[in-house]
């Protein structure tokens, strides 16, 4: 007889909070950044143990940790990150240790907390990315996949869009260039992932979660705050020059007019703090356009298509996914 759980399918993990997500976003900066260990095997290592050390500076592992994580060579894993003085352990104390007299591997510089993160943050994000990198999809694929799948989902927006740099996850991952981002891609959408492949956009690459796994994206902030920089002068713009003039198209091109690239670029700086696109409501309000309820709203509305059409946005069809066009990326100096 089936149980309960069997006739609701498998069990995925569930998404992340906004403030989970920022931690993870910060480790993968991190990693990114100081890159411990050279493959995709020390780096799912170094993930783990950073996960489990934020706050106190120090991470507790077994030999079992590190097996279960099915890196090539052990040894050679575990020496990736302490030969350089990363990790302050020995390979030998990690991989005789057990579940009752772990490894006490140190990070020195989360000694103090510096990311102020939470106890049970810390302790939900871990968890959620152990789950994650355990998910069936996930499954004797290589770690640099693996990995890859993680990153992807942490930086998702609600609806599974994800906009990112090819440099900024080989970096992240560990991966062995363009090539092997290329092979993971590739199985990430084989194993349903990802719903295609990701294609090349201005500014980036440009991916979508698979069906399944679009609701793993974390959530988005409640009340995202706007950013204070760059912010477009457009007080001068009145809605009475709108009712002068009786055609939608036209009304759009006095919104736009002049100001095209400085919206882009108010979009460019949303993303950068909140790591998705803003809502339409929200480009509305910041640059003194009518709000959808508004007479006008229609020429606001028509604003956005008009600057897609010409290369300043892109994105506005997918969730959260408004962003930079091709020539905002490209450094025009023209607006019009």
């Amino acid at each position: 007889m089936e149980d309960e759980s069997t006739r609701r399918g498998p069990r995925r993990p569930l998404r992340l909070t906004a403030p989970q997500a920022k931690f993870l976003r910060q480790v993968w900066e991190y990693l990114a950044t100081t890159r411990p260990g050279a493959d995709a095997d020390a780096r799912l290592l170094a993930l783990v143990c950073l996960l489990r050390a934020a706050r106190t500076g120090v991470a507790n592992v077994t030999s079992q940790d590190v097996r279960s994580l099915r890196v090539a060579d052990p040894e050679t894993t575990v020496s990736a990150l302490t030969e350089t003085g990363w990790l302050k352990t020995t390979p030998s104390a990690v991989l005789n240790s057990d579940a009752q007299t772990p490894a006490v591997c140190g990070l020195p510089e989360f000694v103090d907390n510096p990311w102020d993160v939470g106890a049970k943050v810390r302790t939900r994000v871990s968890g959620w990315s152990t789950g994650t990198l355990a998910h069936k999809a996930l499954r004797k694929k290589s770690n640099g996949t693996r990995l890859a799948a993680l990153y992807l989902t942490t930086y998702a927006a609600p609806g599974g869009g994800v906009d990112f740099t090819a440099n900024h996850l080989i970096a992240a991952c560990a991966l062995d260039g363009v090539d092997e981002l290329v092979s993971c891609l590739g199985e990430l959408v084989t194993k349903g992932w990802l719903s295609d492949l990701p294609t090349v956009t201005a500014t980036g690459v440009s991916a979508q979660l698979g069906e399944a796994v679009a609701p793993m994206a974390p959530e988005p902030p409640e009340e995202p705050s706007r950013p204070t920089e760059p912010r477009p002068v457009t007080a001068d713009l009145t809605w009475p020059e709108l009712d002068a003039v009786e055609s939608v198209d036209e009304r759009a091109k006095i919104l736009v007019a002049g100001r095209e690239s400085a919206v882009a670029e108010w979009v460019q700086a949303f993303r950068a703090e909140h790591h998705h696109g803003p809502n339409w409501a929200a480009v509305m309000a910041a640059h003194d356009w009518p709000p959808h309820s508004h007479p006008h709203g229609r020429a606001a509305e028509t604003a956005f298509v008009l600057l897609a059409e010409e290369g300043w946005l892109d994105g506005l069809g997918r969730p959260y996914g408004l962003r930079p066009g091709a020539r905002f990326a490209a450094g025009s100096g023209t607006d019009g």
